[in-house]
């Protein structure tokens, strides 16, 4: 008999085991963007997975679903609710579910086979799942149930209103064995929900804020495993939020009333916070029950949480603390019968978004006694959420914590720029020997210090912790580089941007506002699609704004309103366009048209709107011109100096252009060509009304040649084309010469500054904008200690009125640069969302490396180059299923290696051409390290005339 040769057995599984990695692999499965997702309503919701593979080059030429009513089924393959042939389609983003009809509180199994380059079959995936809401009115049972009254020492007319949480709670007996059980829940105002002593998930500030006159957003919780034979027990808190009185608001003025003494405001009519939740169980037998809030469920506004305001604060009495109301066998006698309510919106919708949770904990890095019994905590990051307190003392001692951003020169905290917003926190103790554990439930804030007074004791580090609080949305984007101020400006935008998110992008999260401005967010949201993957959060926004848009098609500049508390409709042209703008960054970054497809007759009935307030073609309507530019003095907030500022007229007619420009676009993509055509014609009419009536063409310049009056047309697209470049060596001489390459933008001119520099020949002046340290400047910020994005670039000098330390509006493009032109990812607008991609950087002295990734929907895109000495080498990675076209710069290209050896010898790369000295590659998926030498510093377009 032969002898086998028992060395040559690990060589073979070695052989095999690369092998199985080379084949492709699905993963990652998605569903409406979320992983796993209950309780949506999205009746024929979007589908997403990532193939994967190590072989160069790959590429998925298709797929097959098979989804089911059990795991059960899917695991046999016994495809009961869909089942698709073999698709030959590169396509793994935006799957639309085609199956059976989808029915409420239906539960769906999926998986996914694909096929690579060779038409080689993959495994199936891990299966994935996603269940359905309640989609019909009739699904419900439950009664919104509260108290719809002031009790004990609640003040809710007051301009601090006062209102305690309110507590519920039921209790039932359950004889048989539950197979599932689901809760759906919704709240006027904000929840903390309990089975048996238990909470229920992890998410925090819920339900999402919405437009409360359309809809209400409802939550779905799988709580099967917290129900038990025998008695059960359900309760409640219930807090104000937003739909109870943070500010009294005079329905017949619409303004805050400040009137802190008196609890008889006219004109003010208090809210109450109200719950409506229902448990539908399954039993194992197949019965079903249904356990929902009605007048039966026992309420208490005598609980421990005394005040819950989102401005001022919430207190908390532990000597209140009722213990085992949420569990079984309590005697609730003393609790009155919950009343059923009116009902606060017509329309209960899904909350089809990641929910805000506690994403990160803070420890304090100092903390410092400024005066007897006064403790400073400094968190070492301008942070948003709360302190978790540790303490021990005796009964009924108060401690407080009193949050703030900044501190004064004495080392005491710095309220001015609170305005009315007390941001006080109050725990009283109950005297537990072996300590206590406190933190809000109903309230957040903006802070980097903390005062704390009431201790009685030496605290210590240990005393509070930060929760970092903000929508659970995943971080898709890494950047840094060689040049610290530019590193830390995108750790800045990390921690600003993450912050303001609180189930809508709000500008600040401290004082007495914390809105969403439409505004602020209107080029700014695509580059906060680099590092966050926000689709469903702004999904959800664009909705609010549909919901706040009025019967005559006027957009708020604020959403959503909070009818009890801001209404701002001006129809100014440049923060509504966000409602426009929006939905085209998330198609561009993720290929999606949902967004256009959903809110497409919205924004025409807005354009048309606006197209009724022309006036000789142009739209004189604007109402806060390019805010927050730099004023003329360091004290002051809003400049007074006419050539600092931009015309009203030309900042609302280019942005209309743009919209029109958008809507041709979208009503292109939808097929609609009547539309397409009408928007076209109309985007060229007031393109000639701009260029007849404010450009000077002798001076190659628009109204009094401010920086932002040159910018916006030359962004938009409304500037001549024959004139671009004269206009632009106009601009770019009043930057360089007049105001020595310094900003002199505010929140509009800032959005297109840096792309509009970098895309005509001037990338040299975008880094220098970037990396200045004077004021006015990202680095001026950098230099005096900001660890976010301050509200006026002004921030350390200005006035307290409007000075926020948390503010991202002033990034404008800023963070868009950084990831397509400094580390060169971009997505090709003919194939959005990353199936090309553009690898392009601008090279500068000033930087010696960078390291950049994107977790695009097909996979993690990487861009990490370095240059030293005229050596340029750049490592990318491509996902699977998309190419790239990488412009390697080179003079040369016969001297340019990839992976250590000639390209031509490199699979997965093609030679296109070369052009203005880059050689430009085709490439597909996998890891390159491409090398040069003898590269040169980038030439300049054009220079200063």
């Amino acid at each position: 008999m032969k002898k086998t040769n028992l060395t040559c057995i690990p060589l073979l599984f070695l052989f095999f085991a690369v092998r199985a990695q080379d084949k492709i692999h699905p993963q990652n499965l998605r569903c409406e963007y979320l992983t796993n997702p209950i309780g949506i309503d999205v009746k024929h919701p979007q589908l997403f997975w990532n193939a994967v593979s190590k072989t160069n080059a790959q590429k998925q030429t298709a797929y097959q679903i098979l989804a089911a009513s059990s795991i059960a089924n899917l695991d046999v393959g016994k495809a009961d609710l869909w089942q698709t042939n073999k698709i030959y389609s590169d396509q793994s983003t935006q799957i639309k579910y085609e199956g059976k009809p989808l029915t409420s509180e239906a539960k769906v199994y999926w998986k996914i086979k694909v096929w690579d380059k060779n038409n080689k079959a993959s495994e199936w995936s891990v299966p994935a799942f996603f269940t359905m809401g309640l989609l019909n009115p009739a699904d419900w049972s439950a009664n919104w149930i509260g108290l719809d009254q002031a009790v004990g020492s609640d003040k809710p007319k007051i301009f601090h209103p006062i209102l305690s949480a309110r507590m519920l709670r039921k209790e039932t007996k359950i004889n048989k064995t539950v197979k599932t059980a689901i809760l759906y829940i919704s709240a006027a105002g904000l929840y903390e929900f309990y089975i048996n002593g238990n909470r229920v998930g992890d998410a925090v500030l819920t339900p999402a804020l919405s437009q409360p006159e359309k809809r209400i957003f409802y939550n779905t919780y799988d709580v099967t495993n917290l129900l038990k034979t025998g008695k059960n027990a359900f309760g409640s808190y219930i807090g104000s939020g937003r739909w109870a009185s943070v500010r009294p608001l005079q329905e017949t003025t619409g303004k805050w009333v400040d009137d802190t003494n008196n609890d008889t405001i006219a004109g003010f009519i208090p809210r109450y916070p109200k719950l409506l939740a229902q448990i539908n169980i399954t039993y194992t037998d197949g019965s079903k029950e249904t356990i929902a809030t009605d007048q039966t469920w026992k309420i208490t506004a005598d609980g421990p949480i005394t005040k819950n305001n989102e401005y001022d604060g919430e207190f908390y009495d532990a000597t209140k603390e009722i213990n085992g109301w949420n569990k079984a066998a309590f005697n609730d006698k003393s609790w009155s019968n919950a009343q059923l309510v009116s009902t606060p919106s017509p329309l209960l919708s899904a909350e089809n978004k990641e929910p805000i949770k506690v994403m990160e904990t803070l420890k304090p890095i100092t903390v410092k006694q400024i005066k007897p019994g006064v403790f400073i905590y400094d968190m070492g990051q301008n942070m948003v959420g709360w302190a978790k307190l540790k303490v021990k003392g005796k009964k009924g001692t108060k401690v407080k914590m009193v949050f703030a951003e900044l501190l004064k020169p004495d080392g005491s905290l710095y309220l001015d720029n609170m305005r009315s917003a007390e941001v006080t926190d109050q725990y009283i103790l109950k005297g537990d020997i072996n300590g206590e554990i406190w933190e809000p439930r109903f309230v957040y804030h903006g802070f980097r210090y903390v005062e704390i007074t009431g201790l009685g004791a030496e605290p210590n580090l240990n005393t509070i912790e930060g929760k970092v609080v903000y929508d659970a949305v995943e971080t898709i984007g890494k950047f840094e580089c060689s040049n610290s101020i530019i590193t830390q400006l995108h750790k800045n935008a990390y921690w600003g941007i993450r912050g303001n998110y609180r189930s809508m992008p709000t500008d600040c999260p401290q004082r007495d506002e914390r809105f969403g401005w439409l505004g602020d967010r209107s080029i700014e949201v695509k580059g906060e699609a680099f590092i966050f993957r926000n689709t469903s959060l702004y999904n959800k926004w664009l909705q609010d704004i549909n919901d706040a848009q009025l019967e005559n098609g006027s957009i708020p500049d604020v959403a959503p309103t909070h009818n009890n508390l801001i209404k701002v409709y001006n129809d100014g042209v440049v923060w509504p366009s966000c409602f426009v703008i929006l939905p085209y960054a998330l198609y561009l970054q993720t290929g999606d048209k949902s967004g256009i497809i959903r809110n497409y007759d919205a924004m025409k009935k807005y354009a048309n709107m606006v197209i009724s307030q022309l006036k000789n073609g142009l739209i004189e309507k604007n109402t806060y011109g390019d805010w927050c530019m730099p004023p003329e003095k360091l004290d002051m907030i809003f400049s007074e100096d006419p050539a600092r500022a931009t015309s009203g007229v030309l900042l609302s007619s280019c942005y209309l252009y743009y919209d029109f420009s958008l809507l041709n676009l979208y009503a292109t993509l939808l097929g609609n060509k009547d539309d397409a055509a009408f928007y076209k014609n109309e985007a060229l009419k007031i393109k000639d009304a701009i260029n007849n009536k404010l450009y000077n063409a002798e001076k190659f310049s628009y109204d009094n040649n401010s920086i932002a009056s040159s910018i916006i047309p030359l962004g938009t697209g409304v500037a001549p084309e024959k004139d671009r470049d004269a206009i632009f060596q106009t601009t770019i001489k009043k930057l360089v010469v007049e105001l020595d390459t310094k900003i002199a933008t505010g929140l509009i001119g800032g959005q297109w500054q840096m792309k509009v520099l970098a895309e005509n020949g001037r990338p040299d002046l975008a880094y220098t904008l970037a990396t200045n340290t004077d004021y006015p400047s990202w680095g001026y910020q950098i230099t005096k200690g900001a660890t976010t994005i301050w509200e006026l670039w002004n921030g350390d000098k200005a006035k307290p009125d409007m000075n926020s330390g948390n503010h991202v509006m002033l990034l404008g493009d800023v963070i868009i640069w950084m990831y397509e032109n400094v580390a060169g990812i971009s997505a090709d607008k003919d194939a959005p969302g990353f199936k090309k991609i553009i690898m392009k950087p601008d090279l500068s002295d000033k930087l010696s490396y960078v390291k950049a990734s994107h977790k695009s929907m097909y996979g993690n895109i990487v861009s990490e180059w370095k240059l030293v000495n005229k050596t340029f080498d750049w490592n990318i990675e491509i996902p699977v299923n998309t190419t790239a076209l990488v412009y390697m710069p080179t003079e040369d290209k016969s001297k340019l290696m990839v992976n250590g050896k000639a390209f031509s010898n490199v699979l997965g790369i093609q030679f296109i051409k070369m052009e203005h000295g880059k050689a430009i590659f085709e490439v597909g998926s996998g890891k390159y390290v491409f090398s040069a030498v003898d590269v040169t510093e980038p030439i300049i377009k054009k220079s200063i005339q």
